[in-house]
Formats: C-alpha cells, sequence, structure tokens
C-alpha cells in the first residue's frame, strides 16, 4: 500500500508480500503527464519512500509496473 494518503509529500510504499524483479512507479498528474519515476530492484519484501514533495498540491495517480502487471492508485498531496 502508499501511506499516508494523502500526504504532504513524502509517501511510503510497502508491499507485504514478497515480490522480485523490476519495479518501476510513474507518477503521473490528472492531465496524463508524467510528474516522477522511481525504478527499484526487488528481490522480497519492498518497503521505501517515495518524496513527492516536489510537486504542487493536487491529485495525482501512480502507476506500479512489476513483471507485465499494473497496478494504479490515486494519491492526494496537500
Amino acid at each position: 500500500g502508499i501511506f499516508p494518503n494523502p500526504s504532504n509529500g513524502l509517501f511510503e510504499l510497502k508491499f507485504e508480500e514478497a515480490i522480485n524483479g523490476l519495479l518501476e512507479i510513474r507518477v503521473l498528474d490528472l492531465s496524463g503527464k508524467q510528474a516522477a519515476y522511481f525504478r527499484f530492484q526487488v528481490n522480497g519484501m519492498l518497503s521505501e519512500l517515495l518524496p513527492l514533495n516536489h510537486l504542487q498540491a493536487g491529485t495525482y495517480v501512480l502507476q506500479i509496473k512489476n513483471n507485465g502487471k499494473e497496478l494504479s492508485k490515486k494519491i492526494q498531496i496537500q
């Protein structure tokens, strides 16, 4: 999951189940423009901080890709 949500811009991304391989994270604004990008090589559990406090307040979409699977989640920066 990602929390806290909403946040002041510092989010923690945590997966409870083990994942492996390249994890790509794109942060998109509501017009679809990429606002941030992260890559992690993961082998097991993941707990990473995503510093997004450089972004303006608003709603963004977090796209997470790993091994052909994709997950999208809305996040709010206050």
